[in-house]
């Protein structure tokens, strides 16, 4: 696992000190904070590394950006979204009224989005 660590800018770091960052979060870990994060208290290392393994972030100090993740399944989750969000993109077509559709419409003036169409009807 290679640990990622969240900026103020929101951007991700890399963060070698893995051993360093999962101490901080177990020496914060409560009953009170598992519950309120709604997952199993951590006991020991391992369990944060498999929970971070789930895709899920670990605060490690009270800043709302004090954030770690495990970048390799962070990096694999971006790839699934991105190979969607394209697989969407390659069914929708861009119609004359300048709109996307996955379901243009033929019309008087060459193609329309639903939407638009419904308005020339009016």
């Amino acid at each position: 696992m290679y640990m990622q660590r969240m900026l103020q800018n929101t951007s991700w770091i890399d963060e070698n000190r893995e051993d360093y960052f999962i101490g901080l979060v177990l020496e914060r870990e409560t009953p009170q904070r598992a519950a309120y994060d709604r997952r199993q208290m951590f006991t020991g290392p391992d369990d944060v590394r498999d929970y971070l393994a789930t895709g899920q972030t670990v605060n490690y100090d009270d800043d709302w950006y004090a954030q770690i993740r495990d970048g390799k399944v962070a990096h694999q989750q971006a790839i699934k979204r991105r190979i969607v969000q394209q697989r969407q993109d390659a069914a929708r077509v861009l119609c004359d009224c300048g709109h996307y559709s996955a379901h243009p419409m033929n019309t008087s003036r060459g193609t329309s989005c639903p939407n638009c169409y419904d308005e020339m009807s009016e």
